[in-house]
């Protein structure tokens, strides 16, 4: 069981990493807001790879 969470949290955190980095490329030239929101998302995705 403690490997799959593992793996779940591994796989969440690469999810919100990539999707963060792809909103701010993304957003660049848009909205301010969608650029914080993808840096954040990208935060929380390396935190739980860590």
């Amino acid at each position: 069981m403690h490997v799959r969470y593992c793996a779940v949290r591994q796989l969440t955190g690469i999810l919100l990493v990539l999707v963060g980095v792809l909103l701010v490329f993304l957003c660049l030239p848009m909205q301010f807001f969608l650029i914080v929101f993808g840096v954040s998302l990208a935060v929380a995705g390396f935190l739980l790879l860590r």
